[in-house]
């Protein structure tokens, strides 16, 4: 596809990949439209694991990562780090949204001594379909390392991996989270009941409430005040840790014009 567009065959190549960017940005035929988009990329934690029901070792990871890292090499600088179920992009991002897990080596070992936490391995899977799921578990086995985390990668292809999530059957998952036009629908997909649905990773019944109360509402400051509580709910049980919104990055022929990205992910023509 990339040799087509370079050559003029194609018009437009949607939906590019961190590799892609690199590749075309450095075509004058080609230009690359983008925009930030809903799309969540995020670390899926099993606390249910034995290993990982200690929210201590949960924080222990989110400490060791460096998200602004992360979400530029996965992303070919195109991404925006973020630690909220709630984009960037949204306009329901708030300031209470930015509050997350700043870098802290020192912290994260500490939790981890506090929990007991010897080295036994932790399995992370992911697949090389997605190369931002690819990338992005590499940045984590990495970072997590040097606080004495010791990840083991499985990469899987993407339809069993795609089976693990909807069966809960892992202890980390490298996943994406497609675009959701309302924090309700985003939060709906991590926040539930896990014995009815094993994709949930987090059960709090108490943000469960909160969030039926954001569905029940139409009322703009009521809403955005329950986001902000689901919000600093789940950076205090990390149930998973998300770690950037990417951009909607699209290719198109420079002879082309009137072409938008938009943050829903989705070329429109």
């Amino acid at each position: 596809s990339r040799a087509a567009l370079i050559k003029g065959q194609l018009d437009v190549m949607p939906v590019l990949t961190g590799p892609d960017i690199n590749a075309l940005k450095q075509h004058d035929n080609v230009v690359l439209y983008r925009s930030p988009s809903l799309v969540t990329n995020a670390l899926l934690i099993q606390s249910n694991d034995p290993l990982l029901s200690d929210v201590r070792v949960r924080r222990a990871l989110a400490y060791s990562l460096d998200t602004r890292i992360i979400a530029s090499l996965s992303t070919g600088g195109t991404g925006a780090a973020n630690s909220s179920m709630v984009p960037t992009a949204s306009p329901w991002y708030s300031a209470a949204q930015t509050q997350g897990y700043p870098t802290n080596p020192q912290l994260a070992r500490q939790l981890l001594t506090e929990a007991g936490y010897h080295g036994q391995p932790i399995v992370l899977l992911t697949n090389r379909r997605y190369p931002d799921m690819y990338a992005q578990a590499l940045m984590v086995q990495s970072m997590a390392r040097k606080v004495g985390i010791n990840i083991k990668l499985q990469i899987l292809e993407w339809a069993t991996q795609l089976d693990r999530y909807e069966n809960g059957n892992y202890q980390l998952m490298s996943f994406s989270y497609s675009a959701r036009a309302d924090p309700y629908l985003s939060y709906s997909l991590i926040l539930g009941d896990r014995k009815k649905d094993k994709r949930k990773v987090w059960n709090d019944a108490a943000a469960i409430n909160l969030l039926e109360r954001a569905g029940q509402t139409s009322n703009v400051v009521e809403r955005q005040q329950l986001f902000d509580q689901l919000h600093a709910m789940m950076i205090r049980d990390v149930p998973l840790i998300v770690l950037y919104n990417p951009a909607d990055v699209n290719a198109v022929n420079r002879a082309l014009t009137g072409f938008l990205s938009w943050p829903m992910g989705h070329a429109r023509l």
